[in-house]
């Protein structure tokens, strides 16, 4: 897809190609996350289906005939109650 939305640019045509993240509250995410956890997928969290449609209004104003929306899971916090990364990654693997 991209690159036909990119060929049709070139060309002085319209065209956009929006790679989306996981999407939260549709599809098979929505369904694996029917007890509210925040699940990561590929590094990335959900995005809302509003900050979709916002994301979306920004992205027909520009003129790249690519782009991409996603929320990067945050990978700098420890977890609760450890110190270090050794501590975290123990915590992780049980």
């Amino acid at each position: 897809m991209e690159r036909i939305v990119e060929e049709r640019k070139a060309d002085g045509l319209p065209g956009l190609s929006i790679q989306w993240g996981s999407i939260g509250e549709v599809g098979l995410v929505a369904q694996m996350a029917e007890s509210n956890l925040e699940l990561v997928v590929a590094g990335t969290l959900q995005q809302t289906i509003s900050s979709c449609l916002q994301c979306m209004d920004m992205f027909l104003g520009q003129n790249a005939p690519v782009v991409a929306s996603m929320v990067v899971a945050d990978k700098s916090k420890l977890r609760k109650g450890c110190s270090t990364m050794v501590e975290t990654v123990c915590s992780i693997l049980g």
